[in-house]
């Protein structure tokens, strides 16, 4: 529940639907920053999920992001699988930084775990 309440919290600011599914994106990431442990045990095989059912929390948090697909691309008719794909490929990349983050895998590049959210802001604006 905290990371779904992190990531409304950064889309409150939001110009349009884009804007807030660009920023639900980064927000993720910087809640992995904040909280690696949260990350560690949501999605660790053994510990807390990974690969089965969604735990309350990470559905309430992928609602966000699928409410932002949805939005980003009102106007268009997205099936269910569609919009899917489309929340799998947002999420995927942001996941993966923050695991890199909260892995400390950053660091063996130069980089501090906290420019992991550099490192989305950039991702999410495609440069």
């Amino acid at each position: 529940e905290a990371l779904r309440a992190h990531m409304l919290a950064a889309i409150g600011g939001a110009i349009d639907a884009a804007d807030a599914l660009r920023r639900s994106g980064v927000a993720y990431v910087e809640f992995a920053v904040a909280n690696p442990g949260r990350l560690r045990t949501r999605f660790h095989p053994a510990i807390g999920g990974g690969g089965g059912e969604a735990s309350p929390a990470e559905a309430a948090a992928y609602d966000v992001l699928l409410a932002g697909i949805r939005g980003a691309n009102a106007g268009r008719s997205l099936d269910t699988g569609q919009a899917a794909l489309l929340a799998l490929s947002a999420w995927a990349p942001m996941h993966g930084l923050a695991a890199l983050a909260v892995d400390r895998q950053l660091e063996g590049k130069g980089l501090a775990t906290t420019d992991a959210v550099k490192l989305a802001e950039m991702l999410t604006r495609g440069r």
